[in-house]
């Protein structure tokens, strides 16, 4: 057992993961745990906010997470009742373990919700990826990031301007600490594994000589409802890029809502808005919605090759990536929280 200066035992550490993004966060800090001369005790708790087994199942093989020592399960909901439902399941773990700490990364709800529990049974709280700030306040994830400032007695910041963030929001200069990114930690770590560009997009069915030319390329990814749910941002966004330099070729949106058990942009209003961007931009980008079939059977573009109105019932009838056809009520669109 790891004793701590006074040569007591020491309580572990509970680290919590909710959400795809908390994993390859949480990846390196285990890692460092493990590597320490003073073998930190820590404990991984999931708390199930992302509860598509097969994706999680995949990224804690990918990212060589070990398996959580504690599942809450506790799955969608709204984010009201996302949040409460890790506190109420998180509560016992605390009492039970009586940890020297609570380690949370990012701002999903699981984030603020375990941080509520800690502090206010008098448990210190850290918070690794703290004082970042979009300064929207109608995102759910900017919510989560002051909050849980405001209450963690420790914050590792992965930039300087969070420092000044936090500092303007009257959080004490002892209490901040500069350590770097986890993400570029976790980035390096897998490197020498990641599949060649051309590689990936040959997989997707994409041209990938898109990525062989002397110019060079880059990712953009877009995903917030006010960016992608409306189609003349979209083309702003993208006549943005074009300015740049860069031209655009595919949008891949994932087309389930988060939080709100039903689609964010209904399937046939994802098809007209399809449609709508594709007669806005073209000769500049070739957009392409993505929904993301429940069960793990993949992704497919929101178009009519492959996502059709069932003549038989109320059902979408959807051809999966493998050529499997597949009749998806509309009760079975469901995710929850994940900021990706």
């Amino acid at each position: 057992m790891t004793r701590d200066d006074s040569g007591a035992e020491m309580s572990p550490i509970l680290c919590v993961v909710g959400a795809r993004p908390n994993f390859m966060k949480m990846a390196p800090i285990l890692r460092a745990f493990a590597a320490s001369q003073q073998h930190l005790p820590a404990l991984l708790v999931h708390t199930g906010q992302h509860y598509d087994a097969a994706m999680s199942d995949q990224l804690f093989v990918a990212l060589q997470l070990p398996q959580p020592d504690i599942n809450l399960e506790v799955g969608s909901g709204s984010h009201a009742v996302q949040t409460a439902e890790v506190m109420r399941r998180f509560e016992p773990v605390v009492d039970q373990y009586a940890p020297s700490c609570v380690l949370v990364v990012g701002d999903v709800n699981s984030t603020l919700a375990c941080s509520l529990v800690a502090v206010k049974k008098g448990i210190p709280v850290v918070h690794v990826e703290a004082g970042l700030r979009s300064f929207d306040r109608a995102m759910p994830e900017e919510i989560n990031r002051v909050l849980t400032d405001q209450i963690t007695d420790l914050l590792y910041i992965t930039e300087r301007s969070a420092r000044d963030n936090l500092l303007r929001e009257g959080i004490a200069a002892e209490r901040i600490r500069f350590v770097g990114n986890v993400m570029i930690d976790s980035l390096l770590a897998h490197r020498a594994r990641a599949l060649a560009p051309a590689q990936t997009l040959q997989r997707a069915n994409a041209n990938a000589s898109l990525v062989g030319g002397p110019q060079g390329y880059g990712v953009v990814t877009l995903h917030r409802p006010s960016n992608v749910d409306d189609a003349a941002t979209l083309e702003a966004l993208f006549r943005a890029l074009v300015a740049l330099r860069v031209k655009p070729y595919y949008l891949h949106h994932p087309d389930l809502a988060h939080g709100t058990g039903h689609l964010r942009v209904e399937l046939a209003a994802g098809q007209d808005l399809m449609r709508d961007l594709r007669g806005r931009l073209s000769g500049i980008a070739q957009p392409t919605y993505v929904l993301d079939l429940p069960g793990g059977h993949g992704k497919v573009p929101v178009g009519p090759n492959y996502v059709q109105k069932s003549h038989e019932s109320a059902a979408w009838r959807i051809e999966d990536p493998a050529g499997a056809v597949h009749d998806y009520p509309p009760r079975k669109f469901l995710t929850n929280e994940d900021a990706d």
